[in-house]
């Protein structure tokens, strides 16, 4: 999985569990301060600076820097290194539920160590999930963000047409 892969399902669980404001990425990192987090947003009064990295990507020490810092700020602040290997931590730690067994068996995340449980947290029953069409695009994300993200039909096309929008 790259980076950019990483990223954009962090975007996502950061998106679930409703931070605001938006989270803030540097599009061209050579203009900004070595270091500084790729993602930082405010998750329910907490501040969120995350560090993406690829499987075996390490923090330099002008990251490292920059975690000290934001962490030294006596405020309510997490400081995350997230990779492929600790999606599913990302999620409990952001309070999110955690996937069902169903979705980890057709490639949703965290497949390493989360906790499977009984119920649908995507709000589908089976027979709702299978008149899903397989051919419409848009059915297909929104299904996918359900189960994904563990939200609801609703909320999951809340965040379907929020990315349409560019959000």
């Amino acid at each position: 999985m790259t980076e950019a892969e990483v990223q954009a399902q962090v975007v996502a669980l950061l998106k679930a569990a409703g931070a605001f404001p938006e989270p803030f990425h540097t599009h061209d990192a050579r203009k900004s301060p070595a270091g500084f987090p790729d993602l930082v947003t405010v998750v329910e009064g907490t501040l969120w600076c995350i560090e993406v990295k690829a499987e075996h990507g390490k923090l330099s020490p002008e990251q490292v820097d920059w975690a000290d810092a934001l962490m030294g700020l006596g405020r309510p602040v997490r400081f995350w290194l997230a990779a492929p290997h600790n999606l599913d931590r990302l999620r409990e730690a952001l309070g999110l539920p955690t996937l069902p067994a169903s979705a980890m068996e057709t490639g949703g995340w965290g497949r390493e160590g989360t906790k499977s449980h009984s119920g649908n947290t995507a709000g589908l029953t089976e027979a709702q999930a299978l008149r899903i069409d397989p051919d419409d695009p848009r059915e297909k994300l929104v299904h996918e963000t359900m189960h994904v993200l563990g939200v609801n039909r609703a909320r999951a096309e809340e965040i379907v047409a929020y990315n349409e929008r560019g959000g």
